[in-house]
């Protein structure tokens, strides 16, 4: 899917790249039997092993509030438009955010945030969609017990640190204001903000308490795409945020783009990382996608036995244990704190 350069839709192929052979990878077509997605864009696409999940965006004529799953452990690949329980779930949108929460009491959902409408209203609202032992799916809208929900926002990037979502980035009707990150935790229900990155368009992704952002817009300059590569130390800026910064302390929390700006001491031209994992990547809890966010209502009940309930993460703010650093290795001075780490022009 998607949209090319020219403003017409790409095809709703579905593509493969084997990158176990890092010097022979290549782009292989997928053969998929039946009906498809349909040519979209704006959509998101999450793994949830075994299964691909579709979800949304704007087909060329209107947004979408559909979702289709695909088994890539059964043979001929076959697309499967999802019916949902009840009437109750997400808007049509476009430019939303998507991941899986792998632990705490909404592990196994997909959980979506934001996005924009077809009227152009920018949204707030976090779902999680789950199945049931007996194949049938449910949304469940995230409650909010303390903190305010984040400034409406769509063209974001989302990700989760244990039982945590962050929304990183993203605009809002104003191009030209920046977003903060918001955290929510689904232990406590409970929403945050800390240390911003701030861009939209961006990717994103998460190695242990590390978060990386690379491209997207700036909110400055709107017009042009950028080449950062910045760096959030997610725990250093989640301490930061529980306590009130002094008056005047350079501890308080400054959005990323403006502690360490392209061409500052902290870039380092032409340089590239080398990353060593703290620890390796593990498996998604079981097969049952069937969380559901602490205190939230459920839509409808679970038959059968239901699945032990995964191992609990630390609230927001608890003491961590000891863990192998995570090491970047570069030439220039680089330094970690809660806001930029790195930035690559």
């Amino acid at each position: 899917g998607g949209a090319t350069g020219g403003g017409s839709l790409s095809s709703d192929e579905l593509y493969l790249l084997d990158i176990r052979q890092e010097e022979k990878t290549q782009w292989m077509s997928v053969p998929v039997l039946g009906p498809t997605p349909g040519r979209r864009y704006g959509h998101t696409m999450i793994f949830n092993k075994p299964l691909l999940i579709v979800f949304g965006g704007n087909n060329g004529q209107q947004a979408e509030c559909d979702i289709w799953v695909l088994d890539v452990e059964h043979s001929p690949f076959q697309w499967n438009e999802v019916s949902v329980l009840h009437a109750r779930c997400p808007l049509p949108r476009v430019y939303h955010s998507a991941e899986v929460c792998r632990e705490g009491p909404a592990a196994g959902m997909m959980v979506v945030f934001g996005g924009r409408t077809p009227d152009n209203r920018s949204l707030k609202d976090t779902w999680g969609l789950r199945q049931h032992r007996d194949g049938r799916w449910d949304w469940v809208e995230a409650p909010t017990k303390r903190g305010q929900p984040p400034e409406p926002r769509f063209q974001h990037a989302c990700m989760f640190l244990n039982s945590k979502l962050l929304i990183v980035g993203g605009r809002g009707s104003d191009v030209n204001k920046p977003l903060p990150t918001a955290v929510y935790d689904t232990e406590t229900c409970e929403w945050r903000n800390i240390a911003s990155v701030n861009r939209f368009r961006h990717s994103c992704w998460g190695m242990g308490p590390l978060l990386f952002s690379y491209g997207g817009f700036d909110h400055k300059s709107p017009s042009a795409p950028t080449a950062d590569l910045q760096v959030l130390d997610l725990d250093r800026a989640i301490s930061a945020s529980l306590a009130p910064p002094m008056p005047g302390s350079e501890e308080d929390v400054a959005p990323a783009s403006d502690v360490a700006p392209p061409g500052s001491g902290n870039t380092v031209p032409g340089s590239t990382i080398d990353l060593t994992p703290a620890y390796p990547v593990g498996e998604a809890p079981g097969q049952v996608r069937g969380g559901a966010f602490q205190g939230a209502q459920s839509q409808a009940p679970t038959e059968g036995p239901r699945p032990a309930t995964p191992p609990r993460a630390r609230p927001l703010g608890a003491s961590q244990p000891p863990r192998p650093a995570v090491e970047i290795p570069m030439q220039g001075d680089v330094r970690v704190s809660p806001q930029v780490i790195v930035s690559v022009e």
